[in-house]
């Protein structure tokens, strides 16, 4: 059952770090109140299970609170927190009826932990101390039963019962203690609170809850807490203590928190982003790490189903709605059973952060059990300079492997044709004969030099990060190349960026240059074409086009060999950011198509054209 507790403090700041503090601690509800009279207010609209109150407030303190609870007959467990720790403040408040007394001040978890230890105990104590009250009549033979040690004593505090559990708690008989005063055990420094204590329990008028250092036979030092209620009999008063061993429970409180401030410290300092969740699936806690790349507070994303934080970023391709549906599904039945199919899997996808920029992440979904119920915890860990890593190991392998067979067996053909023009020079050295060998070995440097440009260029490619690019820049300033080409742009590609190789405005270039050199064309269209999945950007001239099967990105070799090494290269610059690059049928002409994925977009701001723009570019290269 959920514990209601009453918070009263005039500083609105420690009221809200303090109820965040208690309501993680436990099954606890916290409600605020900055005064007194806010907090009568509240105590008459329901019952709390306790009240936490700071001492000195505006107008009346928290003293006037106590004495107003207790005179109104409500016995409710009432804790003061405050920074004033005269002793004379600490004597009016057990006088009044406090339970606790708990000084401010400290290191936060620990200061709301032994705050929330407090109100257990309060709460238990005081639900011990009404059972009690109800079976008086069966006092003494509860006294053999029970764990707790029940020491009845009179008004000089002399013991006149004490139950046989003081055999185990202190390793004494009871008969050995009848007649000692009770003070004598006590640690001298709490002596005057315990003789306080009793005077007010002595009255019939209180019950009154205090911890205390005692001393066992053994020399061993138990902490107690005590519950003390007076009672009359046979016309003398006496005081029936409650004495509870709470040593190991601090001890274990203790443990507990060292665990809790290792978790905290754990998360702050761990370089994956991690995110738990309720027992529902709501964000309980999101390390500081997640929150800044996020950019999601903790506070707001508390009120978001972990799913929903998931899917907020996820790719577009991989946040569907038929995924978003199964994820959601089968996160809600590991809440339930602690038995999920994503749990204790590495699933690697790609999130879209804030700032716009990409991360790879190794996302891992595993159960915690708690008192509550289950929760889940979900780890990111960033791979992106990983998969970047193995993408460009992938791809060298690739280039070698294109050059070692390609450029080999290129490279020795042309060797074959020098060596041919060589031996004709030698058996038939006619003038006639020379000048045409000259003329076809400066044609096999021309090729053997463009292919080691080439190689030179393959081999750079994809090896810098891609970045941000402008579209309607890159295609302008490839078209500035080619004065004899009549280029018409689609102003749809204004204020468009894509995510590509820093090198990707060769692509362009080699586009524009093949409808020349091969297509004999005068006038080249770039047209935009959207699809749901990708934004095609298509460049058509009016040329013969090539003579070969429309190509695609399967016959890299083919390429090289046959249909111009601009194409092979322009498809690895393509490569690094998945964009596509294929020739489509046409009539006439030559017709190719840059598939650039959708998620590799983006929309820049409108901004003033650049004071330096080339017009009369602009002006050769016209607009649709």
């Amino acid at each position: 059952m959920t514990t209601q507790v009453l918070y009263v403090d005039d500083e609105e700041v420690l009221l809200d770090v303090g109820k965040t503090y208690l309501e993680m601690m436990g099954d606890i509800v916290v409600v605020t109140a900055t005064s007194v009279n806010e907090a009568m207010n509240e105590l008459e609209k329901r019952r709390f299970d306790a009240v936490i109150c700071d001492y000195q407030m505006p107008g009346k303190n928290g003293l006037d609170l106590l004495a107003a609870l207790r005179n109104a007959g409500n016995d409710v467990p009432f804790i003061l927190f405050t920074g004033k720790g005269r002793e004379e403040v600490v004597i009016d408040a057990l006088n009044n009826g406090a339970d606790y007394y708990i000084k401010k001040g400290g290191e936060a978890k620990s200061q709301f932990a032994e705050l929330m230890n407090a109100v257990d105990q309060a709460i238990i104590r005081r639900e011990a101390e009404e059972a009690v009250e109800h079976n008086l009549t069966r006092f003494r033979a509860m006294f053999e039963n029970i764990r707790e040690v029940l020491i009845e004593v009179d008004q000089e505090h002399r013991i006149t019962f004490i139950s046989p559990s003081v055999r185990e708690m202190f390793n004494y008989e009871p008969e050995d203690l009848i007649g000692a005063d009770v003070l004598n055990f006590i640690d001298p420094d709490e002596v005057g609170i315990a003789q306080d204590s009793l005077a007010i329990a002595m009255t019939g008028k209180k019950v009154s809850t205090s911890l205390y250092h005692v001393m066992g036979r053994n020399g061993q030092v138990v902490k107690l807490s005590t519950t003390s209620i007076g009672h009359s009999r046979n016309g003398r008063q006496y005081v029936t203590i409650s004495a509870t061993d709470i040593t190991h429970s601090l001890a274990t409180k203790s443990a507990l928190n060292d665990v809790i401030n290792n978790f905290h410290t754990f998360l702050d300092q761990s370089p994956e982003l991690i995110i738990m969740t309720d027992e529902v699936g709501k964000v309980d806690l999101i390390n500081p790490k997640a929150s800044k790349a996020f950019a999601l507070s903790a506070e707001v994303a508390q009120d978001m189903f972990l799913w929903d934080v998931l899917f907020r970023y996820l790719r577009e391709d991989q946040g569907t709605p038929d995924r978003y549906e199964y994820f959601k599904g089968a996160l809600m039945e590991g809440l339930q059973t602690g038995k999920c199919p994503l749990f204790g899997r590495a699933l690697e996808m790609t999130l879209r952060m804030p700032g716009g920029q990409w991360m790879y992440g190794e996302l891992t979904f595993f159960p915690i059990r708690m008192d509550q119920g289950w929760r889940t915890v979900l780890s990111v860990r960033d791979i992106s300079l990983e998969r970047r890593s193995k993408k460009r190991h992938l791809r060298a392998l690739r280039k070698v492997d294109i050059l070692g067979s390609v450029f080999q067996h290129e490279l020795s053909s042309q060797v074959a044709v020098l060596r041919h023009h060589i031996d004709l020079i030698a058996q038939t050295p006619t003038r006639q004969q020379m000048d045409r060998s000259a003329e076809a070995m400066r044609q096999v440097c021309g090729r053997v030099d463009r292919m080691l440009d080439f190689m030179r260029e393959y081999q750079r490619a994809g090896v810098e990060d891609p970045v941000w690019r402008d579209l309607d820049k890159l295609i302008y300033s490839s078209a500035k190349r080619f004065e004899e080409l009549n280029i018409t742009v689609d102003q749809e590609f204004k204020g468009v960026e894509i995510f590509a190789d820093q090198n990707i405005g060769a692509v362009f270039d080699n586009l524009f240059e093949n409808s020349v050199v091969h297509g004999g064309g005068s006038e080249i269209k770039v047209i935009r074409e959207d699809t749901p999945t990708h934004m095609n950007i298509i460049v058509a001239d009016d040329g013969r086009g090539m003579r070969r099967n429309p190509m695609d990105r399967t016959s890299l070799r083919g390429k090289i060999s046959g249909a111009g090494l601009g194409l092979t290269l322009s498809d690895e610059l393509l490569d690094v950011t998945d964009i596509t690059l294929k020739e489509r049928r046409s009539e006439r002409g030559a017709v190719f198509v840059l598939g650039v994925p959708k998620v590799k977009t983006r929309t820049r701001l409108p901004r003033m054209p650049e004071a330096d723009m080339d017009t009369t570019a602009r002006s050769r290269a016209g607009t649709k």
